[in-house]
């Protein structure tokens, strides 16, 4: 029985590979020869689980191109090696493995998962080496925790100003909070010289510009933006460069210069992937 279910798994990963645009009704026929019934659902679901399954064990460089989303998945691989190796004893290995990540998670701003492994190594680790190296951990954990916390705001000030049909009149881009709201913003990215919390400023400050018409100062931010983008292994990837160039054409149209707004339009269609 098994065997059959594996066989008939292996059947319709070979009708999708086959026929772009297969249906339901299509595949049940071939596979039951029967219209489609809670024995498909099922043999669909585990087939995704398959899928899903065969995704995780890929290579990450076959997986991934930009590199802070393979180092992501890297440090998240070995954080649970690192769990694994605590929860039998193996201490040792695991603290190798985990100070690895925790040197991934800091290039990369990964503060989320940087707290989860500062919280392993400060309660396996940093209770038996002494109160010094303990309150190396507290406090790395506590500062990714800020960081952290200022980028959620950063995010929701952004999303605020993107989708201003979702809040009050108080969070309008042309309120004078708005900008003191901005001004904390650029203060948290130069105190904290997070380059993620960067992103989201000079995103924020964009919008609020073209929404006033200010199009010079917005094609000045987002010039420093795609700079940012381009020095910082934590934001630099394929989709936030192409995303830059065209945010940059668009305020190019609004400028009047449309040559130079073709020629960055036409850099984003180079970076932009297909689907």
């Amino acid at each position: 029985i098994k065997h059959q279910a594996q066989s008939k798994r292996l059947q319709l990963f070979e009708l999708i590979l086959a026929q772009k645009q297969l249906s339901d009704e299509h595949a049940a026929e071939t596979i039951y020869h029967r219209i489609p019934a809670s024995s498909f659902s099922q043999l669909k679901r585990r087939l995704k689980d398959d899928i899903l399954t065969v995704l995780m064990i890929c290579p990450i460089e076959k997986a991934y191109q930009s590199e802070n989303i393979k180092a992501e998945f890297k440090a998240r691989k070995m954080l649970m090696q690192g769990k694994i190796l605590l929860s039998r004893g193996v201490y040792d290995e695991a603290v190798e493995i985990l100070n690895k990540a925790s040197q991934l998670t800091d290039k990369y701003e990964l503060a989320s998962m940087s707290v989860e492994i500062q919280d392993l190594l400060r309660t396996h680790i940093g209770v038996k080496k002494g109160l010094d190296q303990y309150q190396a951990y507290h406090q790395s954990l506590h500062r990714n925790l800020e960081v952290q916390q200022r980028e959620i705001e950063a995010k929701d000030f952004n999303h605020e100003i993107m989708i201003p049909s979702l809040h009050s009149a108080d969070h309008s881009t042309q309120n004078p909070a708005a900008d003191d709201r901005l001004n904390t913003l650029r203060h948290d990215f130069e105190t904290s010289g997070s380059a993620r919390i960067g992103f989201w400023y000079y995103m924020s400050a964009i919008k609020m510009q073209i929404n006033h018409r200010r199009y010079e100062a917005a094609y000045r931010y987002g010039l420093q933006l795609a700079s940012l983008i381009d020095h910082e292994p934590a934001i630099h990837t394929v989709p936030n460069r192409a995303g830059i160039h065209m945010e940059l054409a668009k305020i190019l149209i609004h400028l009047g210069q449309f040559d130079e707004a073709i020629e960055m339009a036409g850099e984003a269609r180079k970076l932009f992937l297909s689907g």
